[in-house]
């Protein structure tokens, strides 16, 4: 008996220590705004701590973002949002983000969310970009009520070789759309000359404030 109580322990304890490491090395955008502290895009704060950046693209290009940083992380971590991007899971939207940690810019992120009246219940999108098609699996589709009586569904993944081709080619797009797979029927969504440059924009103050793009 105790032999058994023993190990459930254990396995608990085990369990536990694995939730709290993928949640450390996992930061995805969730929509909530508690104990987040808006910061001024402009402050000096934030280029000191940046030391290898290109300051006249990063003077250029901030005014595009909106700035984050949870006050209960002891990493002082601050997330570059772009400045057209929702604040929770409702409507139709596509945007990356990235984190700064200290000297460190990483954590390139591609969200994707759709408002619906109905579930699609989604597994696959299919990019036409300036007339050229791109399939895309997204992993962890999650959902949501809108507040609006709609539905939302959206996925957040980490930017990587797969997905990057995708960024790349809708970054400087003239004409872009998606259409996403349901289970029982499609949707198609046309992407605003606002959505593509909100990509563009982020991905050069990425690359300004030194991010790599490597993936393994």
């Amino acid at each position: 008996m105790k032999t058994h109580l023993k190990l459930t322990v254990v396995l608990f304890v085990a369990v536990a220590a694995l939730f709290l490491l993928i949640s450390r090395n996992h930061k995805s955008f969730s929509g909530r705004s508690n104990n987040v502290t808006v910061l001024n895009n402009s402050s000096s704060e934030v280029l000191k701590q940046t030391k290898k950046v290109d300051s006249l693209e990063f003077k250029r290009l901030i005014s595009y973002f909106k700035l984050k940083r949870d006050e209960f992380d002891p990493s002082g971590t601050i997330r570059y949002m772009p400045e057209t991007s929702p604040e929770k899971p409702k409507g139709n939207a596509i945007f990356c983000y990235f984190d700064q940690t200290d000297d460190l810019v990483a954590n390139l992120r591609l969200r994707m969310q759709v408002e619906n009246k109905e579930w699609l219940f989604y597994k696959k999108c299919q990019f036409l970009i300036d007339g050229k098609i791109f399939d895309y699996i997204p992993s962890n589709i999650e959902f949501n009520q809108a507040g609006t009586g709609n539905v939302c569904e959206w996925f957040d993944n980490a930017i990587n070789e797969n997905n990057f081709v995708i960024i790349k080619a809708l970054s400087k797009a003239k004409i872009a759309k998606v259409k996403i797979l349901g289970r029982n029927y499609d949707k198609v969504i046309v992407f605003s000359d606002k959505d593509i440059a909100s990509i563009d924009h982020t991905l050069e103050l990425y690359s300004a404030m030194n991010g790599e793009f490597v993936f393994n």
